[in-house]
């Protein structure tokens, strides 16, 4: 599905597979008014989509607002990222401890853990106020996680992020 030069408030996807938001624009005001929201979704590309939102800018989560399963291979490239109060992009931390299905109930509960992370994230040409952010940088110390330079968070849970 191909959703293109569109402009509106927010985007939740939900459950679906092979979807394309080209050249869409997401700007939101109210508290907590996310932008683009992806839940239990796989094989989701966001291609020239500029955001200015409230709150989250983009989200990738898992099981969450009725929407049950996991949320693989979400892409952005090309985009513009305006946080007014939140995070530009947040994945992950929601889940359905209350549960849709019980059979997830425990391992989601448990948020994330050594059996159900969150992995192999990539950003490529992360520009934050102009400066590209990668791991080899000049001037980045090795021992530093370039996820210091963003300011990023990242969890226990997580591995595998790389910054080209």
């Amino acid at each position: 599905m191909l959703i293109d030069g569109l402009i509106l408030n927010t985007c939740p996807i939900g459950g679906s597979n092979g979807v394309t938001l080209h050249d869409v624009r997401s700007i939101s005001h109210p508290s907590w008014g996310d932008g683009l929201n992806v839940f239990a979704s796989s094989n989701v590309l966001y291609d020239r989509v500029f955001c200015r939102n409230s709150d989250d800018c983009t989200t990738a989560y898992a099981t969450r607002k009725g929407f049950s399963g996991s949320a693989r291979n979400i892409r952005m490239r090309n985009s513009t990222l305006w946080a007014d109060v939140a995070h530009p992009i947040f994945i992950g931390i929601h889940g359905a401890a209350a549960g849709p299905n019980p059979e997830l109930r425990d391992t989601v509960e448990n948020g994330y853990n050594e059996e159900r992370k969150v992995r192999n994230i990539t950003f490529e040409g992360l520009k934050i106020n102009g400066r590209h952010i990668y791991d080899k940088m000049p001037g980045k110390p090795a021992w530093y996680s370039t996820g210091d330079y963003v300011p990023m968070f990242i969890g226990n849970h997580v591995e595998n992020v790389t910054y080209k």
